[in-house]
């Protein structure tokens, strides 16, 4: 995890679904997720930054706290996309995500309880086959200085 810097921003953890499942998740019932890219937006301003943040999301803990400790157990995460900012961006990434690139909310509320710009999700996916790159370059051209590393250069 020497890779991600310990200071203060926004990430995008990319996980790939190969096969549809149903899962329970605690206060969100019974989901079916079908295959594809679940991209999961957050911010890290606290104690540690996006390193702290990040390696708690990848690392796996019977004990849930964040929304995505739900998903863990079955999605296989591929890619991380972060950015060092003051500002937090996560909100604005899932909008871009969701008007601009023909993203879809896979489970309302997932991720945004306590969002104050009202997201429908900080969950957002797209269909296996999905350009990654094309995906990588809009959202850099929007946001500059986002930064893009490989699960396995990271574990």
């Amino acid at each position: 995890m020497c890779e991600i810097s310990s200071k203060k921003g926004n990430y995008i953890i990319i996980f790939r679904l190969e096969e549809r499942t149903t899962q329970k998740l605690n206060r969100f019932g019974n989901i079916e997720l079908i295959p594809g890219y679940y991209f999961y937006c957050g911010s890290a301003h606290g104690s540690g930054g996006l390193k702290s943040r990040i390696t708690r999301h990848l690392t796996k803990s019977s004990k849930k706290f964040w929304h995505i400790d739900y998903l863990k157990d079955f999605l296989f995460p591929t890619e991380v996309w972060y950015q060092v900012s003051l500002e937090k961006n996560e909100c604005s990434f899932c909008k871009t995500f969701h008007t601009q690139m023909d993203g879809e909310i896979p489970i309302k509320g997932f991720g945004s309880s306590d969002c104050r710009n009202k997201c429908g999700s900080h969950l957002v996916r797209f269909p296996l086959g999905s350009n990654l790159d094309y995906l990588f370059n809009t959202l850099n051209s929007k946001f500059k200085g986002m930064a893009r590393t490989y699960i396995h250069g990271l574990l």
